[in-house]
């Protein structure tokens, strides 16, 4: 509640986007590159590409990174789970094993020294040039990497912990930076207990209840919800499938072999 009161009170001081509730991500960078947003919530590795679109509005921008935010407990960062995603093979489009085998022998291949440099940095010569068997990153070639190498990153399946990939001799500044922030983050990372748990509610309902929680805490902060208003809504929450979830996580995490 305390920290829903402390955003009320930016929004009705008009420091934070008045329009918050309805504005895409996308629009939020455009705020932010044309200087209309001095601040910016978003993934530390976008920072990079995020800063260069901004100088080419406006020169004289300075652009950095914070991860340090200290609350009631110290530094805290909600960690996401021990994986980036996950990949959903079809039936309709696998027709059968050998398919599916052939899928798999690609993403294998991902791994491999040649294929994972060349998603990773792209051509040598055109996208990065090689220095002492490291990487180096001109950057008068960083548009190009922007345009044609950084869509490949989203198919690694092990991304910057391959022990393939090879060095790279000179990040960019932000992105160094924001490749050391992640890793302070390590130090206070807040997990979610219920990634490895099952739900079935959860997994039927979930997207429906979270939207009662979502839009609650949106109109506590327009100021359409007093404290008493909000909580009627996580009581409307509990007994619309809420309590079940929690139940069901709790009968999921004893039924484990290692659960209490």
């Amino acid at each position: 509640m305390e920290t829903m009161r402390f955003m009320r009170k930016l929004y009705q001081e008009g420091l934070i986007n008045q329009d918050f509730a309805v504005t895409s991500k996308q629009v939020q960078r455009d705020h932010f590159i044309r200087g209309a947003a001095g601040v910016y919530i978003g993934s530390m590795t976008d920072a990079q590409r995020l800063a260069e679109e901004t100088l080419k509005v406006n020169p004289q921008a300075e652009v950095t990174i914070v991860n340090r935010i200290s609350g009631p407990q110290g530094f805290k960062v909600w960690s996401i789970p021990n994986y980036n995603g996950l990949y959903v093979f079809s039936r309709k489009a696998i027709a059968d094993e050998e398919q599916l085998k052939a899928v798999l022998r690609f993403f294998d291949r991902t791994m491999d020294a040649d294929v994972s440099n060349l998603m990773r940095y792209g051509f040598e010569g055109r996208h990065h040039v090689k220095q002492d068997g490291q990487v180096y990153l001109p950057q008068e070639s960083y548009s190009l990497r922007v345009s044609e190498v950084n869509q490949l990153h989203m198919l690694m399946i092990a991304d910057l912990s391959n022990p393939n990939l090879l060095p790279v001799k000179n990040s960019e500044p932000l992105t160094e930076l924001a490749e050391r922030l992640s890793e302070d983050n390590n130090q206070f990372l807040i997990e979610d207990p219920t990634v490895s748990l099952d739900s079935a509610t959860y997994d039927e309902r979930g997207a429906e209840l979270y939207k009662i929680i979502t839009d609650a805490t949106f109109n506590y902060i327009l100021g359409h919800l007093d404290d008493e208003g909000f909580l009627a809504e996580v009581e409307r929450w509990r007994v619309s499938g809420g309590d079940r979830i929690k139940q069901e996580y709790m009968e999921s995490y004893r039924s484990r072999p290692e659960g209490g």
